[in-house]
């Protein structure tokens, strides 16, 4: 996977206005050409909110909180949680093929953090029929990077349900490590070290 960061990316700054989608990398992963955005436009949140309320897309239906979050839920309410997404959108058709997001807030059984640091959450998606294609890993260390040089105080854990491998797999590959005892019923907690 080759990630060409756009001069826009080094510019950002955070938060972005709601609806706002500024484009700060393209990707190549065999042959296939996206886009990395910082933000999502109301085209793109019409995406997520469809994508979120598919029946057929048991990954989401089963290992996310999606429907209720983005396909009942309000974005605009969602977004003012002060949440940063980053969506890599499909360049030949335009589609949503994956997305994550960051944010202020805790879990659970967490640790207080030394003066200064405090706690964001993130969480990742990937999308029919980009899913299993090998773009988490590189999109997430990238948009990891982009997000703490803005946010370079946050530690950053994921809340996972506890049936899906994919997910909890993924973090663990990223370097988030489990944390024994925190979080609710039917919840992994997954810190980054």
């Amino acid at each position: 996977m080759e990630i060409l960061k756009r001069l826009e990316a080094d510019a950002l700054a955070l938060p972005l206005p709601v609806f706002v989608s500024i484009p700060i990398a393209d990707v190549e992963k065999d042959g296939e050409r996206f886009t990395v955005f910082a933000g999502l436009d109301k085209t793109t949140t019409a995406e997520l909110k469809a994508r979120s309320l598919d029946d057929s897309d048991r990954d989401i239906q089963q290992g996310t909180s999606d429907r209720k979050r983005f396909g009942e839920g309000s974005y605009d309410a969602w977004y003012a949680k002060d949440r940063t997404p980053f969506a890599l959108i499909h360049k030949a058709t335009g589609s949503l093929a994956a997305l994550l997001w960051f944010g202020p807030g805790t879990f659970a059984g967490a640790m207080v953090l030394p003066e200064g640091r405090t706690w964001h959450t993130v969480a990742y998606r990937s999308y029919v029929p980009f899913r299993g294609k090998g773009l988490m890993k590189g999109l997430a260390r990238f948009v990891t990077e982009v997000y703490l040089s803005r946010k370079p105080n946050a530690v950053l854990w994921a809340g996972i349900h506890e049936e899906n491998k994919a997910s909890a797999g993924l973090a663990e590959a990223l370097g988030y490590r489990r944390q024994e005892g925190a979080g609710e019923k039917g919840q992994i907690i997954m810190v980054r070290e």
